[in-house]
């Protein structure tokens, strides 16, 4: 966890600036991060140089529950899942909560949590996730996990909000695009807009509030 932000700052040379107080001196450069996430509510095995251990036969390791749906379709390097930390986020959510007291990360979160992972990290966090990155667009507007999270203080932030795109590096091969829905296009045709405007109109839109299946509809209207 720390190794990786460390390696990403170093990439980055996120340098806040040096702060020079007449009382103590000048306070040396504090490499920092605004958000860090924890990618998946999956944990992979490690080498002992952090590298993530994969199956040389091609074979996802067995595990119970949804989560591994989720591996088979994305993942295509097949690693070998980390069962215990898999169940259990509270040692990887207390290594981030630690980042943010020693002043490496100044916020956390999560993305692609279903509602039960943020019940069950909710009731062990010291800090609290501030927000779940998911994919959200019309055809896929997460309406209850939207309304959960609204509930709860975290902020639902939408990853291809234009839709799943099929083409090179794509991760599975989309059939339909989003940008060609008839509703979409018709809208966009009559406002004098691209496709794409219309749907980040609504993502921005939608996002903001709890919202029900029909007023998803509605606000594309």
């Amino acid at each position: 966890m720390e190794k990786s932000l460390d390696e990403s700052l170093a990439r980055l040379n996120l340098e806040y600036g040096m702060a020079s107080i007449s009382s103590i001196g000048t306070i040396p450069l504090i490499q920092t991060v605004d958000l860090y996430l924890m990618h998946w509510p999956l944990a992979f095995q490690k080498s002992d140089d952090y590298e993530v251990l994969t199956h040389a036969d091609g074979k996802v390791s067995e595990l119970s529950g949804p989560c591994i749906v989720i591996l088979i379709l994305i993942v295509s390097f097949q690693p070998i899942i980390h069962e215990e930390l898999t169940a259990n986020h509270e040692p990887t959510w207390r290594a981030m909560e630690d980042l943010v007291r020693r002043g490496k990360a100044k916020a956390i979160g999560v993305s692609n949590f279903r509602i039960d992972q943020l019940e069950a990290l909710l009731k062990i966090a010291e800090i609290k996730p501030v927000c779940n990155q998911v994919e959200s667009h019309p055809w896929f507007p997460q309406t209850k996990l939207l309304n959960y999270c609204n509930t709860n203080g975290i902020v639902l932030v939408a990853y291809s909000p234009l839709g799943s795109q099929s083409g090179p590096g794509a991760l599975h091969v989309v059939k339909a695009k989003l940008l060609e829905d008839e509703t979409i296009v018709a809208i966009a045709q009559r406002l004098k807009l691209q496709p794409a405007q219309v749907v980040l109109a609504w993502g921005s839109k939608s996002l903001r509030r709890q919202s029900s299946r029909s007023e998803v509809i509605l606000s594309l209207r």
